[in-house]
């Protein structure tokens, strides 16, 4: 019998599966130039994080003397691939070399790698000050910084948000410092990198109202994967429950914009009967929709909550940067995943509770 990808990641009604991992040599451009193994022994670990300043890394890639022959870690890119029983696959970030060691032997070299996905080349400076002027459209100037760092892949969603007065960074400021203020000021979650190796820059959710794409429930398809034993849940207070952004440029007007957590949500405003603020000062916005727009941005990247959870899953590729996960009935973001690239490999959840029974 044939499963669907859905049957075999949710385990249902299948009960198991077995998976296998491809590694894909790729160039700048994300072309295929061949696959390769690792070390069996030694699996390596990709981590997604958005808390992180470049999102994903793989860590401990090992591969031994023979295929250290074939890869140039000064150019080459690596693409992890999970493939499903069915032969479905699920590519998983695109990476390039951050260090890499040999152990050299008699016969040759073993080569362990530590990898960061293609965030690393934006979180450089381009060797000039950068600037955009007045009623610059803000996603046409991440556009522009983004082909500027020779990134070819790029999906970035159309906005009308634009600079209300020019904006400019100094030599020092990296691309990746410059969209992501951009992209807070046009209401967009940061620039990241998906599970193909393409550049996203997308609207930011209204954490309120997102809807979830992956489904862990109790008694669901969900709950069979979770590790029993891993679920851990905690609570901060002193969340921050109001999001603020200011332009307070010297050439321009002061422009406030807020946003409120959920009312219901433990530490809210309401709850908690005092604002624990989160400020951030941008440059260029035009309106105070903007300025709402960029704290609603800000509240949505940080998934600030008083309710955490963190589990334990069987492996499923397809999580991928700020999804909205159905967890024993409660909407969650996820801040981060962590699994290891082996048989069996299990995969580590750090979720953010957002929506809350009134």
């Amino acid at each position: 019998m044939t499963y669907t990808d859905a049957q075999l990641l949710d385990l249902a009604p299948v009960p198991g599966r077995i998976d296998r991992v491809r590694f894909d040599l790729v160039d700048q451009a994300l072309n295929l130039l061949g696959s390769f193994d690792v070390r069996d022994d030694s699996p390596p670990t990709v981590t997604n994080s958005s808390t992180a300043r470049i999102f994903r890394t793989l860590s401990g890639l090992r591969v031994d003397p023979a295929t250290e022959q074939q890869i140039d870690p000064s150019s080459d890119r690596v693409r992890p691939t999970i493939v499903l029983n069915n032969g479905a696959e699920y590519p998983w970030g695109v990476f390039l070399y951050a260090s890499a060691t040999r152990n050299l032997r008699s016969y040759g070299a073993d080569l362990t790698g530590d990898l960061v996905d293609q965030l690393a080349v934006l979180d450089l400076s381009g060797g000039t000050g950068v600037s955009f002027p007045a009623g610059e459209v803000i996603t046409d100037a991440v556009d522009t910084l983004a082909q500027a760092a020779g990134i070819v892949e790029r999906q970035i969603e159309a906005s009308a948000a634009t600079l209300a007065e020019p904006i400019a960074w100094p030599i020092q400021t990296t691309r990746l410092t410059a969209m992501r203020e951009l992209t807070d000021q046009a209401g967009m979650l940061p620039p990241y990198f998906d599970n193909v190796g393409r550049l996203i820059v997308r609207s930011a959710p209204d954490p309120v109202l997102v809807s979830p794409s992956l489904v862990y429930d109790v008694g669901g398809v969900g709950f069979g994967r979770i590790i029993d034993g891993t679920v851990n849940e905690s609570t901060d207070f002193f969340a921050p429950n109001r999001f603020v952004t200011i332009n307070n440029s010297p050439t321009g007007v002061e422009v406030i914009g807020t946003y409120e957590i959920d009312p219901t949500a433990p530490n809210s405003v309401p709850n908690r009967g005092f604002a624990i603020p989160e400020v951030v000062d941008l440059q260029g916005m035009a309106t105070a929709a903007d300025a709402e727009s960029a704290a609603r941005s800000r509240a949505a990247e940080t998934a600030s909550s008083a309710v955490r959870l963190s589990f334990g899953s069987t492996l499923d590729p397809r999580h991928d940067t700020f999804d909205a996960l159905l967890v024993f009935g409660d909407v969650y973001l996820e801040v981060g995943w962590r699994c290891t690239l082996g048989p069996g490999g299990p995969m580590d959840h750090d979720v953010r509770r957002v929506q809350f029974d009134a």
